[in-house]
């Protein structure tokens, strides 16, 4: 059991080693205790012991520019963002994690430093920290406080669903207008229309036991 913990301390070490100095340019961030309502540039809310084992689904808001970050299907995080500028715009959809770099420089921008690159497309798009000025200001990316984007790489990891809403496509809608559990606040009865013909396919057989906690679908 020594040799274990001092193994574990070993890599908690190395790991942190590896971090990456917050640049004097991006945006630090304010914790603010509002789990709710909207949030001024940098400031972010973060209470994982609300949901403290499960997986995890980011959601991101491009009309509220706001962050969800969802464990086990409940709120522990959310945070003011930065997203991609006029002409550069951060493309909606449904993305998994690619890679995690605590330390990273962008091949594409000066090498522009990104701490905690979390990676969603091999053409450039990931959320980094950064400045938040207020509005949506970045190259495509998701901008995110530095405090907070520490934070979210310790909490997520590769292969993790991150849904990018736009409010206007179908499919992330989900992610434009969420709230305390993984559903929209302006749901209505009415969004769960019938489903035609083999839309989809249930086999609970397939898996007997263990709890299911979450669900995503685009139908």
């Amino acid at each position: 059991m020594k040799f274990q913990s001092i193994i574990a301390v070993f890599a908690a070490l190395i790991a942190t080693s590896f971090a990456m100095d917050q640049p004097s340019f991006h945006t630090k961030g304010v914790p603010t205790g509002k789990p709710t309502g909207p949030l001024k540039p940098g400031e972010y809310w973060w209470k994982p012991g609300l949901s403290p084992r499960g997986p995890v689904v980011v959601l991101v808001s491009l009309p509220q520019q706001t962050m969800y970050v969802y464990r086990n299907g409940i709120l522990i995080g959310r945070s003011s963002i930065s997203s991609g500028s006029k002409g550069k715009s951060t493309p909606p959809g449904v993305f998994s994690i690619l890679e995690k770099k605590q330390t990273h420089y962008s091949k594409t921008y000066n090498n522009a430093p990104m701490p905690n690159m979390q990676r969603l497309t091999w053409t450039g798009i990931a959320m980094h920290s950064g400045q938040l000025p207020g509005y949506p200001a970045s190259h495509g990316c998701v901008r995110l406080p530095y405090d907070f984007s520490a934070l979210l790489f310790t909490a997520t990891s590769n292969g993790g669903t991150v849904v990018i809403g736009d409010g206007k496509k179908p499919q992330p809608h989900l992610a434009s207008n969420p709230g305390l559990m993984l559903a929209p606040k302006d749901f209505t009865p009415s969004m769960l229309r019938p489903l035609a013909g083999n839309d989809y396919d249930w086999h609970p057989e397939r898996s007997s036991s263990g709890p299911i906690t979450i669900v995503i679908s685009s139908a």
